[in-house]
């Protein structure tokens, strides 16, 4: 397949990260400069790359020359390097996580993986962060500057709570870390590890110049969904609530983050809440809530919980998945960056993945289709003033897939 260049002499490639398949397609983006306004990058796939023990997220770091995946089955950190001129993978490293032991911060008992599920490098792509989910932990991995491959001396682990569910740093002081947990119980038919009547919160550290993390302002915990007197749960938990993945735990749970471009402003998409969350970033890291929106219908009853956020780069619009539901929300954003609900668009099959490219014209969602050994991706056009999003075509991209990212190249002189 020949490369496809994008504007300004770019190449661009879109990564899918495949759990079940234990791999990672490439794919050719071909951006054209007259295109048609009803049209998208044009989509060929260039290539498979085995990631054994299955990737549950990839991350690249800033200068687009090292790709970082975190494995589900073998709990390993793996490095890859990025050919510059056509972005395909190599891989050069991987090292096992840190083990946590037997139990989790409460000395409840666990089997399986620690479950590494989300992946983030530091402004200078000198310092990896991974966040696990079952064993509530967040480790920091310094990078060899020749190789760029993430090594094992001199990592750092700090303990969450249950449900730790992504780690990013603030785009603006590459300092303040923040790390939301979902609000994760054993409910009917959950997974028989999440004991623990906890979460629903979002942990603050700060990272220095060597690269270690340290505790930062106290968590913060979202307010409840409901009225409550309830000191668990901080709302009174009754079988009328609506479902969720975890039973009936009404609180917000939020997952995944994603920073405004221009604004001290972050936002979460909250598994349990099926909702984003805006707050404000103020002195020393502290978040202050500036509002809720829903991503789902006020009538919609069954059960649901989103999954990843994106925000667009004009500022205006955020976009957020709802697995159950299955469809994609557009959530406007006022000046203040308040958060309100727009329109949705549906989808054929459970969208966990969402990556939306940096021109902000396309958004992709991908997911488990009808049948589970078949994963489909969406391709949206983004209408830039209204958030509506206009389906152009479905593609099937293997088992599971978990993680989708555009990378932009710079072309080699």
């Amino acid at each position: 397949t020949n490369l496809l260049i994008a504007s300004g002499g770019m190449t661009s490639v879109l990564y899918a990260a495949l759990l079940d398949e234990d791999a990672i397609s490439i794919y050719n983006r071909e951006v054209v400069d007259d295109a048609p306004a009803a049209t998208a990058p044009a989509l060929t796939l260039r290539a498979r790359v085995e990631c054994k023990g299955g990737p549950m997220w990839i991350a690249a770091n800033p200068a687009a020359s090292r790709l970082y995946a975190c494995t589900l089955k073998t709990s390993e950190l793996v490095s890859f390097r990025v050919d510059a001129k056509t972005g395909d993978l190599a891989e050069i490293s991987r090292i096992p996580y840190p083990d946590p032991g037997p139990t989790d911060p409460h000395g409840n008992t666990w089997t399986g993986s620690p479950c590494p599920c989300y992946i983030a490098t530091d402004a200078s792509g000198a310092t990896i962060l991974t966040a696990f989910y079952t064993a509530g932990m967040v480790t920091v991995h310094k990078t060899n500057p020749e190789t760029g491959a993430a090594v094992l001396d001199g990592a750092n682990v700090h303990k969450t709570t249950h449900g730790c569910h992504s780690v990013q740093l603030d785009p603006v002081n590459n300092v303040d870390c923040f790390v939301p947990c979902v609000a994760a119980w054993a409910g009917d038919g959950a997974d028989p590890n999440n004991t623990i009547l906890e979460g629903n919160r979002i942990f603050h550290f700060t990272l220095d110049d060597c690269g270690v993390l340290s505790p930062g302002t106290e968590p913060v915990v979202p307010p409840p969904t409901i009225p409550t007197q309830d000191p668990r749960f901080g709302c009174a938990w009754d079988s009328s609530f609506p479902t969720n993945r975890f039973g009936t735990r009404p609180e917000l749970g939020p997952r995944h983050m994603a920073f405004h471009p221009t604004l001290r402003t972050l936002y979460t998409s909250n598994e349990q809440g099926n909702s984003v969350t805006g707050y404000c970033i103020g002195k020393d890291g502290k978040l202050e809530l500036l509002g809720t929106a829903s991503t789902v219908p006020d009538d919609f009853s069954e059960k649901s919980h989103t999954s990843e956020i994106r925000v667009h780069p004009s500022g205006d619009l955020a976009f957020c998945t709802n697995r159950g539901h299955n469809s994609i929300a557009s959530i406007s954003l006022d000046p203040s960056g308040l958060p309100a609900p727009g329109p949705r668009a549906e989808t054929s099959h459970i969208p966990q993945a969402l990556e939306l490219d940096p021109s902000g014209t396309v958004l992709y969602a991908a997911g488990t289709g009808k049948s589970k050994d078949i994963g489909v991706m969406t391709t949206f056009l983004v209408d830039k003033t209204t958030g509506k999003l206009v389906k152009l075509r479905e593609d099937d991209i293997g088992k599971n897939p978990i993680r989708l990212l555009v990378l932009t190249l710079p072309r080699e002189k």
